[in-house]
């Protein structure tokens, strides 16, 4: 028995203030900043879509785990000229974290991380209607439906990244519904209630057996 995890519902306890138009669009990642988390996939993939002229900004919440990687994505975001469009968060709590949930337009998780499987900060993502962008990875397809809520493409391929977040920078209608779409699934599927709904379905089902 598959009991999806659950969580509370946190939209509308921050403001959600989108990009207007004319005004870079913020593309959010959020995980430990690691090389399997995916984070040198998505900053190859921002500076290609950066390069076809996109109007973006990309954030980066999390801790870092290695400080030689940290000191690699630093030079290569300095040695490519991003350094006004990124920004590293650090780690963020409470309402400052689901401030930039609410925030961003577009959520980009281009995980492989060997011990994957439910892809908590996906959900996080579409709580708030955002678009994902993630892969086709563990159990990240059982959170992210491609073409329905967001984009999954194949592990370590900035360049379907970086196509996948051109076509929803390009399209505010895609992102809207897609980020529609990712709210009504997470209502459906992913709230605290829902998970507590299905531990108690699922604990009786096995009593009764």
């Amino acid at each position: 028995i598959v009991v999806p995890n659950g969580l509370p519902d946190m939209r509308g306890s921050v403001p959600e203030i989108t990009a207007a138009p004319g005004t870079p669009l913020t593309i959010l990642f959020c995980g430990v900043l690691i090389p399997s988390k995916g984070v040198g996939v998505l900053l190859n993939a921002f500076q290609r879509i950066v390069s076809q002229g996109a109007n973006v900004r990309l954030e980066l919440m999390g801790k870092w785990g290695d400080p030689t990687f940290q000191h690699d994505i630093g030079t290569f975001v300095e040695d490519h000229g991003l350094g006004d469009r990124v920004r590293f968060l650090g780690v963020k709590r409470d309402q400052e974290k689901w401030a930039h949930f609410a925030g961003c337009d577009i959520f980009c998780f281009p995980s492989y991380f060997e011990a994957e499987s439910f892809g908590l900060v996906l959900a996080e993502a579409m709580q708030f209607a955002k678009p994902v962008v993630t892969t086709d990875w563990r159990g990240i397809p059982s959170v992210a439906e491609d073409g329905v809520n967001g984009f999954t493409v194949p592990i370590k391929d900035p360049g379907a990244v970086a196509d996948k977040l051109m076509r929803l920078v390009n399209d505010p209608g895609l992102r809207q519904r897609m980020g529609l779409e990712g709210r009504r699934i997470f209502e459906e599927r992913f709230t605290l209630e829902r998970f507590r709904r299905n531990m108690e379905n699922a604990l009786a089902s096995v009593h009764e057996k």
